[in-house]
């Protein structure tokens, strides 16, 4: 598991080190678009009714997972699309503590994202 965030980190190092600032832009426009999509996914539960809402937040999680794939971070992808494919299968909306584990997970990201940039400033 260290590896393959070792391998998705280097590409973000490899980035920072060819186009600085590209690597700055996306990881603003990551920020934002997190943000954004976790407030869509949380206020959800308040614009859908209840039998619908498990289809409306699968739906959304399905879209951040592949966003995050897209910039390299596949086994934070992967962990979205497992709670998405726990939502379908269960049929229930998201809990307090899958809320908590998608947060999670796009800090993680972020994280990796600002430690890749951050050693690129350090050099």
């Amino acid at each position: 598991m260290h590896r393959l965030i070792d391998e998705q980190q280097s590409f973000w190092v490899e980035l920072c080190e060819c186009d600085y600032d590209f690597a700055i832009e996306i990881r603003q426009a990551y920020s934002t678009n997190a943000k954004k999509q976790l407030a869509d996914l949380k206020s959800l539960e308040e614009n859908i009714a209840s039998d619908k809402l498990y289809e409306a937040q699968a739906d959304s999680l399905h879209k951040l997972a592949g966003s995050i794939k897209l910039m390299g971070f596949v086994t934070a992808g992967q962990h979205l699309g497992a709670i998405e494919s726990e939502l379908k299968l269960l049929r229930l909306p998201l809990t307090p503590h899958s809320v908590s584990l998608v947060e999670s997970q796009l800090s993680i990201v972020q994280g990796l994202i600002d430690s890749a940039i951050c050693a690129r400033e350090s050099k």
